[in-house]
């Protein structure tokens, strides 16, 4: 789990002491932990919607998947943006419901984490997602309640929908199909 970026907001519940801030800046590879001090405690962290990314959480509480895409160009464009990636419109944009059926493209298994709220699910799958219905996007995800053995690339999965802890926010993970 990546920390998250600076221009977003997160909310965290569970924590885990970690040794310094450069272990903290190893096992992430982002300088968002490059200041902790010893003792840093590291968050699990729950999404707190903004304007942007608002209609994308509100359709997961629905469990629904929507991507944002563009009218104008005729793409789909995840993460969501303000303007398209593409042609650069913002009055093209809209969101879309999709399945959440996709294939696995890649993943890793992971054995050990900082994370505690983690530590029960250990060892766990974490996957790139590349969705059936929208060319080029891919999610990053658990595969969730799935044996590590079981995922191979190119298996076929859906999404399902599960609540933070922090904050109820539901969020999209896979299941093999």
């Amino acid at each position: 789990m990546t920390s998250p970026p600076r221009n977003r907001r997160w909310s965290s519940s569970a924590a885990n002491t970690v040794s310094s801030g450069s272990d903290a800046l190893a096992q992430h590879g982002t300088s968002a932990y490059a200041h902790a001090p010893k003792g840093f405690l590291m968050l699990r962290q729950s999404p707190i919607p903004d304007e942007l990314d608002a209609p994308f959480y509100a359709a997961a509480n629905e469990d629904r998947l929507v991507i944002q895409f563009c009218t104008d160009c005729d793409r789909w464009q995840y993460p969501p943006k303000h303007n398209c990636s593409a042609c650069s419109h913002s009055t093209g944009l809209v969101w879309r419901q999709v399945s959440g059926d996709g294939t696995i493209y890649s993943f890793a298994v992971v054995h050990d984490t900082q994370i505690a709220v983690l530590r029960d699910e250990l060892p766990f799958t974490a996957a790139v997602i590349e969705l059936n219905e929208c060319p080029g996007i891919v999610m990053v995800s658990h595969i969730h309640a799935s044996s590590p053995g079981d995922v191979e690339i190119g298996l076929a999965v859906r999404v399902t929908f599960v609540p933070t802890v922090a904050t109820d926010q539901k969020v999209p993970e896979w299941v093999l199909q």
